[in-house]
């Protein structure tokens, strides 16, 4: 079975032109963020605002899509929950350090600070990209195999984030601690488990969008 194409604007399908439309909205995000980030010379709601787009347009292109399937909906929570979740825990942590270290060398320099907003505008859009199609989709398949591996693999990989960033707070607030890398919990067995994480999640939301993809 194969579905039609849809209507086009140019030589772009609908689909495709609301792709580009959320590139340039996740783009144009980033820019407002760095020239307010760079006047100010200011890093702090860097993470925020990275967090806030995956959230803003996991749920304006489930709106604007207007179809609501059950996966559509199901995904795009899950995004925005993750988003959420993320932004708010890395805003506060900013705002209690005073500043992340890793803008420190660069924030004064505009080409250096604006390559690190691209990269992030990048960032959104790329790994958000399942999601934007999944949500451009008019219809979308029935429950399938790799809708419990996705399932599976997000809440592991939601678990894993949230439980290695809470350890290495509580570590990081103990004043012995200090200059000490966490090597307990989670961390005990990984360097980076809160990494580690959020690409196991985004492998599980890479799989409940495969439906959408083919039809086999």
């Amino acid at each position: 079975m194969t579905h039609s194409a849809g209507p086009t604007w140019g030589s772009l399908s609908l689909a495709e032109t609301s792709l580009v439309f959320w590139l340039l909205i996740d783009v144009a995000i980033q820019l407002v963020g760095f020239i307010a980030a760079y006047v100010f010379q200011t890093e702090k709601f860097f993470d925020l605002l990275g967090s806030g787009t995956f959230f803003l347009l996991a749920i304006c292109s489930l709106i604007y899509g207007a179809t609501y399937h059950a996966r559509q909906v199901c995904v795009t929570v899950m995004v925005m929950l993750w988003a959420a979740r993320l932004g708010a825990f890395l805003f506060r942590r900013v705002l209690k350090t005073g500043k992340d270290s890793r803008f420190d060398e660069i924030k004064t320099n505009p080409l250096k600070f604006g390559v690190v907003w691209f990269g992030q505008a990048v960032w959104v859009w790329v790994t958000l990209l399942p999601v934007l199609i999944l949500n451009g989709t008019q219809s979308t398949k029935g429950f399938r195999w790799s809708d419990v591996v996705g399932t599976v693999l997000w809440i592991i990989g939601f678990v894993c984030e949230t439980t290695a960033d809470l350890q290495k707070t509580a570590f990081k607030n103990k004043p012995e601690n200090k200059g000490r890398f966490i090597n307990t919990g989670l961390w005990a067995y990984a360097r980076y488990p809160n990494y580690f994480g959020e690409m196991t999640m985004w492998w599980g939301i890479w799989f409940l969008c495969i439906p959408v993809y083919h039809d086999g």
